[in-house]
């Protein structure tokens, strides 16, 4: 971010800042991902993805409560809806196969962590370009988790990893993270928070559509229309 030529209006960074915008990163970022994956090791992916889906409500509370956005009756009732979705998939007994509630609150955490980084980070986008909160986010994420990644490397001999294992390192660390990420934060920079996590809704039916045929997932009937309750409720926050 020290080469990035700074765009018109944009502030300097004020030592005060640093550990904020750390801070922020490594709630929205390593906390986040680190959820993710723990949600992904004990519930499916149509579930994750799904549960996921609902950050915009999340998103939505957070920006009123800090009077980013304004709550109005009818996305009141939409927040509603999409939560009585949610319910309906862990109330029911006909789960889908692999799926478990401690996995679905991972994810569910996950979608309140990046909430916050969406949040917070937007009040932040008005002064300093997403290439600067985005390296600071994996600054801090990184000095964070660099003693577990000692650690845990340690046990493991790098010949062992497989050609397809670096290249599927490689692709998590510039396609769904450098690049999802600095391109999130400039289309945030323009339009309202909610707004821009509307692209949830495609997470499930994409998430889904995959798992099946790739890795043999079963989708039960509770999932499908506790889904479509869910993202019925996330719609109309939206059109609210």
């Amino acid at each position: 971010f020290l080469l990035t030529p700074r765009r018109p209006g944009e502030r300097s960074l004020m030592r005060s800042q640093f550990w904020i915008l750390a801070i922020v990163g490594v709630v929205g970022v390593t906390f986040n991902q680190l959820l993710f994956t723990l949600a992904m090791e004990r519930t499916s992916v149509a579930h994750g993805s799904l549960i996921i889906s609902t950050t915009p409500i999340f998103i939505l509370l957070l920006a009123s409560l800090i009077g980013q956005e304004r709550l109005t009756p009818l996305k009141v009732l939409g927040m509603l809806v999409a939560l009585s979705g949610v319910a309906i998939i862990q109330l029911t007994p006909a789960k889908s196969e692999g799926s478990s509630l401690i996995g679905d609150l991972l994810a569910l955490a996950g979608a309140i962590t990046f909430a916050a980084f969406t949040v917070f980070g937007k009040a932040y986008t008005r002064e300093h370009s997403g290439i600067t909160v985005n390296t600071f986010a994996y600054i801090g994420g990184g000095a964070l988790l660099l003693p577990v990644v000692l650690f845990l490397w340690a046990g493991i001999d790098p010949a062992s990893v497989s050609l397809s294992g670096w290249l599927c390192v490689l692709y998590m660390a510039i396609f769904p993270s450098v690049l999802c990420y600095v391109g999130y934060f400039y289309v945030l920079n323009h339009i309202p928070a909610s707004q821009v996590a509307v692209f949830a809704y495609l997470q499930p039916a994409i998430a889904t559509c995959l798992a099946v045929p790739l890795l043999g997932e079963s989708v039960s009937s509770s999932l499908i229309g506790g889904g479509l309750l869910a993202l019925l409720g996330v719609f109309v926050t939206q059109k609210g």
